[in-house]
């Protein structure tokens, strides 16, 4: 069982008696609560067992698939406050790992990443994630765009509650259009001096972001030297990133196409040849790809910087330089 706190600016779906249902509107308030996601042993590292129709999987089993076993609101943000400091003080490591999903995944689907992260991470601190309302389906993009922009009061909210908590060590992963959640929320925040002091790394996995707009209004704050460790993660194979800049006319940050985005002092990963097509047109590979989360790895718990880790392999070409995958 793995357990992971939440913040969400989703409405309750009372539509089911018998558990907490997130759904994919704006409550325009913050739920604070705490989530309980059982991990099956018998899978590889990337791997997220949900049921299959095909295999005549009507309902998930414990034993093969992750099941979100539970949802609990714990009240007023006080109490959650509470919540996280007494499973700090039983964790192995005062750390906190706070993942910030993408467009077109729901509340459940949210959880169970955030514990397959956790897990496969190996991650000893405490595991937490924002759940802003994605309509969590495919023809709702245009409605994920704005919904995510409507979420930064109610996030921002959030790293008010954990500034002041006793851990030594923050890690914040966004993945796809999460990451303009993020880079607002924390550039305003690093403007005013405001973001918790124990920031150590961003992860910006398959950044959905225009690259113009965060090369020329969030980068410059982010680049700053009093500012966290900002890692990018990009691919020249995500289709998803490839329709998102079909729409908007501009590239995305996590395009890995040529030329790699670059910045100094920035470290941008490119994935290209460690991400797998099997789920969501490559665009997931941070959590499916073994390589990938081993990256990860050595960069969060061993803190190693990207010329250090020995599966990288170093692209100077260009000043500053990117890495692949050997």
């Amino acid at each position: 069982m793995v357990p992971v706190f939440y913040a969400t600016n989703r409405s309750v779906d009372s539509s089911d008696p018998n558990r907490l249902v997130f759904d994919g509107d704006d409550a325009k308030d913050v739920t604070w609560g705490k989530a309980v996601v059982s991990v099956p042993t018998d899978r590889d590292p990337g791997d997220l067992n949900r049921p299959l129709l095909w295999k005549f999987e009507l309902k998930p089993d414990p034993s093969k698939h992750f099941v979100l076993t539970s949802v609990t609101s714990l009240g007023t943000k006080d109490s959650f406050s509470q919540a996280v400091q007494a499973d700090l003080k039983n964790a192995s490591s005062k750390s906190l790992l706070l993942f910030v999903h993408g467009y077109r995944v729901t509340f459940d689907e949210a959880a169970m990443r955030s514990a397959q992260l956790s897990h496969d991470l190996k991650f000893r601190g405490v595991t937490m994630f924002y759940s802003w309302p994605s309509k969590g389906d495919l023809k709702s993009y245009w409605h994920d765009e704005e919904s995510v922009q409507l979420a930064e009061k109610w996030y921002s909210s959030l790293l008010d509650v954990i500034r002041p908590l006793p851990f030594d060590s923050i890690y914040v992963l966004a993945h796809s259009m999460g990451n303009r959640l993020v880079t607002a929320v924390h550039n305003d925040r690093a403007a005013k001096g405001t973001n918790p002091k124990a920031l150590k790394e961003f992860l910006l996995a398959a950044p959905d972001i225009n690259a113009e707009i965060f090369n020329q209004k969030i980068a410059p704050v982010l680049a700053s030297s009093n500012q966290p460790r900002t890692t990018i993660y990009a691919s020249s194979g995500d289709v998803a990133l490839m329709a998102s800049k079909a729409v908007h006319r501009f590239r995305r940050l996590g395009d890995a196409s040529p030329p790699v985005y670059r910045r100094t002092p920035f470290e941008t990963i490119d994935a290209s040849n460690a991400a797998p097509m099997r789920r969501a047109a490559g665009h997931s590979y941070v959590f499916d790809s073994p390589k990938v989360i081993t990256d990860i790895m050595r960069l969060l718990i061993q803190r190693q910087p990207a010329d250090k880790r020995p599966h990288l392999q170093k692209v100077d070409t260009e000043v500053p330089p990117y890495w692949t995958f050997k």
